[in-house]
């Protein structure tokens, strides 16, 4: 099992259902699919592979939830960060996560979205 599976179960039997709602922003699944195999494609230009870390540091938003299902998407495992630890705190956990990238909503661009 892997965290994409009811994404794709959802892809299967309602992908014109509503998927999230994000202030004025308004996804089907569908929609939300497409975008997450563009992510995790982008995710594995990057240079992650099949096991390799992503760490993540956003705000909770459905762009949040898009890169972490992208994540699995690739094949790669997520080190999620987060933004009310000190910089101590996320450097640990970088520190003892090996990872391939590091991703924010900002960094990956606005052509994705």
């Amino acid at each position: 099992m892997n965290i994409t599976h009811g994404l794709r179960r959802a892809l299967q039997v309602n992908p014109n259902g509503l998927a999230v709602v994000c202030g004025e922003r308004r996804r089907s699944w569908r929609e939300v699919g497409t975008r997450v195999a563009r992510l995790a494609s982008a995710i594995r230009s990057l240079g992650a592979g099949n096991g390799d870390r992503v760490a993540i540091l956003s705000l909770n938003s459905d762009r949040y939830l898009e890169l972490y299902l992208a994540v699995g998407w690739a094949g790669t495992v997520i080190v999620p960060l987060n933004i009310r630890w000190s910089p101590i705190e996320n450097e640990d956990a970088l520190r003892r996560n090996e990872r391939a990238c590091f991703c924010t909503p900002n960094q990956i661009g606005e052509n994705l979205y």
